[in-house]
């Protein structure tokens, strides 16, 4: 069943162009395969820290959070470290590493990393409210996941340059034609849609540019 459900994902993941719908994919299909009270994906940023780029609350939803830890600091700085997943049963075994920015309500975790090129670029943490919510064959799954999730965010990246690429000018670094004309396509649909009320458009010549 978690084997069927992992090449689901795998393939969700797969068909999304954008990093942050990733990234978004890949929490909420996760959370409804598992018992996931809180999740976090963070991401190592420049001197080995980590720094929290998802946060996912059963309760809240998505939830603003940019905290940035050490390399080495708390569980998702062990994983970081070490690049092996861990699984924690219980409270005792999360306080004995942890450093105080998880809930206190959280009773056991999960943490995998996520690995590209033989680095790890990326941690991703489930923790639940229950003791022993974990079986050490659903972290097996949840590393498995991590790989798929790598080459997905890898591909969306690309695709996001490419994109990016070639709706402006190489010189300025400006807006070109096409892009223009893509959201003006966007827009008039919206209009259409009645998704908003008005639309305007400046236009404005700039001599001798």
């Amino acid at each position: 069943y978690y084997l069927q459900k992992a090449s689901e994902i795998g393939h969700e993941l797969a068909g999304s162009l954008e990093v942050d719908e990733v990234l978004d994919l890949f929490i909420e299909k996760t959370c409804k395969m598992l018992p996931v009270d809180y999740a976090y994906i963070l991401k190592v940023i420049e001197g080995n820290k980590l720094q929290v780029i998802r946060y996912f609350s059963k309760e809240k939803g998505f939830v603003e959070n940019s905290i940035i830890l050490d390399s080495d600091e708390g569980i998702a700085g062990r994983v970081r470290s070490t690049g092996q997943a861990l699984l924690f049963s219980t409270k005792k075994e999360i306080l004995a590493v942890s450093k105080g920015h998880l809930p206190d309500s959280v009773e056991s975790a999960l943490c995998v990393p996520v690995i590209r090129n033989d680095k790890v670029v990326s941690v991703i943490a489930l923790t639940s409210k229950r003791r022993r919510s974990f079986e050490k064959y659903q972290l097996t799954i949840v590393d498995l996941l991590a790989s798929y999730f790598a080459v997905a965010v890898e591909n969306a990246r690309h695709h996001e340059e490419t994109k990016n690429k070639s709706e402006r000018c190489a010189l300025t670094g400006l807006y070109n034609y096409s892009y223009f004309e893509q959201v003006l396509e966007k827009e008039f649909t919206l209009l259409k849609r009645h998704h908003i009320d008005s639309l305007s458009l400046i236009l404005l010549d700039i001599d001798h540019f």
